[in-house]
């Protein structure tokens, strides 16, 4: 009791909260994350222009709004329309939506907006992107400050992580050839310094290819490829792959079948899926068409599958 007294006023570890898990809508990504996107961390998504980073964060903005999270997107950028948010599912109607002129405008709508929240609202702030802000002092210029944006990241990160219990923020990067790079040094890097690299819980890098059909060769979206390269809350280095038509986000359909293939819920005999019994389709493609067009039992297999691997139980 004596030394209770004595450490009046310091928490004790056992008090700390249950860490909260995001789906991000994706199965495959879910598993290799350990469950999604922690609540109250930052999440770094980075790769090569045109691998679909944009698209893959919007889907995430509106799965977070089927969550019931309140969403802001900071689109710096300048570059998103409307309908390309509503193509994908976001309600215009509830999402905030900012395009600042600086980075300083950027992170301080950011305070804004969490000021604006009652507490304990849950929420999700996306910043598309880090490569395109710009100093307040290059807006006034005109004129390049070496190193400005690295400094503003260094600036106002630890004050956004002691801010955002009830958030989950998503950044969005671009990777730089290194120069004069040895065969022993690292070829790329991301943008903003290095300040994101270690205040993100989350680092996750995308690569794609294109997807071509037929004699003509007809392009009719991507292969995104998505690997954990950093994970605080669980392993890292995982990667998953997903379909990208043009003209859609990450593939639910394509990802929900190959994953109840791997894990048996579906199952293959010769070129024939079926699942419990009746038949999804000959051949993948066709089965996969089965289960776009058959939304209850697309719902069963991702159902039974959350089950059997992640041990998900189904409501009622």
């Amino acid at each position: 009791e004596e030394d209770k007294e004595k450490k009046k006023g310091i928490s004790l570890a056992i008090d700390l909260p249950e860490i909260e898990r995001f789906s991000s809508g994706l199965f495959g990504l879910d598993q290799i994350l350990g469950g999604g996107f922690v609540v109250g961390s930052i999440v770094e998504i980075f790769g090569e222009e045109s691998e679909g980073k944009t698209t893959f964060c919007l889907q995430l903005l509106a799965e977070a709004q089927k969550a019931g999270f309140e969403t802001f997107y900071i689109d710096s950028e300048h570059s998103t329309p409307k309908e390309r948010m509503a193509q994908l599912g976001l309600d215009l109607e509830t999402l905030y939506y900012e395009r600042p002129a600086c980075g300083e405008e950027a992170f301080d709508k950011m305070r804004e907006f969490w000021a604006s929240l009652e507490v304990g609202t849950k929420n999700m702030v996306l910043f598309d992107s880090v490569a395109a802000l710009i100093s307040e002092s290059q807006v006034d210029t005109g004129e390049s400050n070496y190193g400005a944006i690295a400094r503003l990241m260094s600036l106002n990160l630890p004050s956004v992580l002691r801010g955002m219990s009830n958030s989950i923020v998503v950044f969005t990067n671009q990777v730089r050839d290194v120069m004069n790079a040895t065969q022993y040094q690292q070829k790329e890097k991301t943008t903003g310094g290095w300040a994101l690299k270690f205040y993100a819980g989350h680092r996750l890098k995308l690569d794609s290819s294109l997807v071509k059909i037929g004699e003509k060769k007809t392009i009719i979206g991507k292969n995104v490829s998505i690997r954990v390269e950093k994970n605080k809350f669980g392993v890292p280095f995982g990667r998953c792959n997903f379909f990208m038509p043009f003209g859609g986000g990450l593939s639910k359909e394509h990802d929900i079948f190959d994953s109840a293939v791997t894990a048996d819920v579906v199952e293959k005999s010769g070129a024939w899926y079926s699942y419990r019994g009746e038949r999804l389709g000959q051949g993948r493609d066709d089965a996969i068409n089965f289960l776009h067009e058959r939304s209850d039992m697309f719902v069963a297999v991702e159902r039974a599958l959350r089950e059997k691997v992640l041990g998900e139980k189904a409501d009622g």
